[in-house]
C-alpha cells in the first residue's frame, strides 16, 4: 500500500510541536505500526485445495468456504499436495515429477522446477531445512534442501512395502502412511532410521496425514478418518461414513476433511469430531491435497522505506507499506 500522512501547523507553532526529523518520523511510523495491527486483525484465512483430474488448485475463504478463485492455479499436471511457506505455496504436481513454487497471494509461479521428483511424489513436508518428499512409486522418501531444492538423499527412507504418500513430523519422528500396507510408519526424523513399522495399524489405505499438537489426524481412502495421540498412536476418535477421504487440515478448532468420492471439503469440529458443515466447500472433480494460510500485509519499515517531507505549513511522511 502506498502511504501518505501529514500533519499541518501554523508558523509560529512549529517548532513548538515537533523539532526534529527524528520526531516527526517515529510519531507518524507509529500510526503506521497501528494501520498495520488493524491490516493484521483483518487478515482472512485462505483454503488452497488441489483438484486431482481438473489440473488446478482452487482458493477459498476459511470462515465461509466461499471461492476466492477456483482457477488460482491451472495447467497442474495431477496435484496431489501442499506446503506453506511464509508467501509461499508449494505445489506437489505428481505426473510432472515436480514441485512447484507460487506467490501464495497472486498465483505467479516463482519456480516451476523447484524440486525434481522421479517415482511419482505424494506427499510434501518441510522442516528446517530439510524438505521430504514421499514417492509413491518408490516406496521412499527422498530428502531436499529446503532453500534450494537440491537433491541430497534420494532413499533417505526406504524399504517402504505398501507405497507411501503422506508425511507429518512431531519433534524429531517423522510419520508416513504406506497405503498397501494399512499403516502408518515412525521414523528419526535426523537419521531416517525406523522406529516403529506399525505404529498406527488401523487404517484402510492411509492417505493425507496432518500433526497439531499432541494428536496425528490421518484420513484413510476407505474411512474412517482418525484422530490419534501423536506420541503413543492411541485412537482417540473416529470420524465414520465418509466418501474417499484423502487429506485433512487443523487449524485452529476446526477440522478440514478432503472428501475426494464427493468432491467436498467437510468441516468438523477438531476437539469432537462432530460435523459442522458436510459441504463447506464443493469442487468440479476429485479434490485431494488441502492447505490453508493466512494473508496478512508485510510490515512497514520506516527506517528504510519511509521520507520526510517537510514544507512551511506543515511535515508530510510519504512511503510504502
Amino acid at each position: 500500500y502506498t502511504v501518505r500522512l501529514a500533519m499541518r501547523w501554523t508558523p509560529n507553532r512549529k517548532r513548538e510541536i515537533m523539532n526534529t526529523e527524528t520526531q516527526i518520523k517515529n510519531a507518524l511510523c507509529g500510526l503506521l505500526s497501528g494501520l498495520f495491527l488493524v491490516a493484521a486483525a483483518n487478515a482472512r484465512e485462505q483454503v488452497y485445495v488441489a483438484e486431482f483430474t481438473s489440473q488446478r488448485v482452487g482458493k477459498y475463504d476459511a470462515a465461509t468456504g466461499a471461492a476466492v478463485d477456483a482457477n488460482f492455479i491451472t495447467g497442474l499436471a495431477d496435484p496431489v499436495d501442499f506446503a506453506v511457506r511464509g508467501n509461499d505455496l508449494f505445489v506437489l504436481d505428481r505426473s510432472a515429477n515436480r514441485v512447484r513454487r507460487y506467490d501464495a497471494r497472486t498465483g505467479a509461479v516463482i519456480n516451476a522446477d523447484f524440486a525434481i521428483a522421479t517415482r511419482l511424489p505424494g506427499g510434501i513436508l518441510f522442516n528446517g531445512n530439510d524438505l521430504f518428499l514421499t514417492q509413491y512409486a518408490g516406496s521412499n522418501v527422498a530428502r531436499y534442501d529446503a532453500t534450494t531444492g537440491a537433491l541430497i538423499n534420494p532413499t533417505f527412507i526406504s524399504g517402504i512395502a505398501g507405497t507411501s504418500w503422506g508425511i507429518q513430523i512431531s519433534g524429531n519422528d517423522l510419520y508416513v502412511a504406506e497405503i498397501n500396507s494399512h499403516r502408518v510408519r515412525r521414523y528419526n526424523a535426523t537419521t531416517g532410521a525406523l522406529i516403529n513399522a506399525n505404529f498406527i495399524s488401523q487404517p484402510d489405505y492411509p492417505f493425507g496425514l496432518n500433526v497439531s499438537g499432541g494428536d496425528l489426524f490421518v484420513a484413510s481412502l476407505n474411512g474412517p478418518l482418525g484422530r490419534y495421540d501423536v506420541a503413543t498412536g492411541t485412537l482417540i476418535y473416529a470420524i465414520t461414513g465418509l466418501n474417499g477421504p484423502v487429506d485433512v487440515e487443523k487449524y485452529g478448532n476446526d477440522l478440514f476433511v478432503v472428501e475426494s468420492g464427493a468432491n467436498r471439503v467437510r468441516r468438523h469440529d477438531a476437539a469432537t469430531g462432530a460435523l459442522i458443515n458436510a459441504n463447506f466447500i464443493t469442487v468440479q472433480s476429485a479434490p485431494h491435497g488441502i492447505a490453508i494460510r493466512s494473508d496478512v500485509p508485510p510490515t512497514a519499515n520506516a527506517g528504510a522505506d519511509f521520507s520526510v517531507n517537510e514544507g512551511q505549513t506543515g511535515v508530510a511522511l510519504d512511503g510504502n507499506l
